[in-house]
């Protein structure tokens, strides 16, 4: 009787686990560039801004100012921890967890834009105590609402 050595380069195995890698490679979507800073825009005296530190440490400053003293304006820093997983996006500071999506295309039509820009946007309830609250956050910079 024959004995039959392994045969290493068996083409349907070849061809197997080329397709297995393949499909393997090609799931898994590419996460985006989250770290940057992220700003809102308001006609109103007020702006928020959201920075994502690559090291996981996230800052937030609401400013404010009185009707025509933008220059005079006071800033509120608070900081705290983000993480993401995929396009999620979650900031935790002082007990407050807000959960916001990235998007490369969050729509513009609050702004009266037609089109999108890069950007994030809660996707849940708010915390009542929520420095982002439900505003819409584009990464900056951005050449609209200025």
């Amino acid at each position: 009787m024959k004995s039959e050595k392994p045969r290493l380069f068996n083409p349907l195995i070849l061809v197997l686990t080329v397709t297995m890698l393949l499909a393997g490679s090609c799931g898994k979507s590419r996460q985006p560039a989250l770290e940057g800073s992220y700003g809102s825009v308001s006609e109103s005296e007020w702006n928020v801004t959201l920075t994502l530190k690559n090291d996981g440490v996230a800052e937030i400053i609401m400013e404010t100012w009185k009707v025509g003293e933008y220059e005079r304006r006071d800033a509120e820093k608070t900081t705290g921890r983000w993480s993401a997983k995929g396009n999620l996006v979650t900031v935790e500071y002082n007990g407050i967890t807000d959960t916001l999506v990235y998007d490369d295309k969050l729509s513009l039509a609050e702004l009266g834009y037609k089109s999108g820009a890069p950007g994030l946007k809660q996707i849940r309830a708010a915390d009542e105590n929520s420095i982002i609250g439900y505003y819409s956050l584009w990464k900056l910079p951005h050449k609209f609402g200025n």
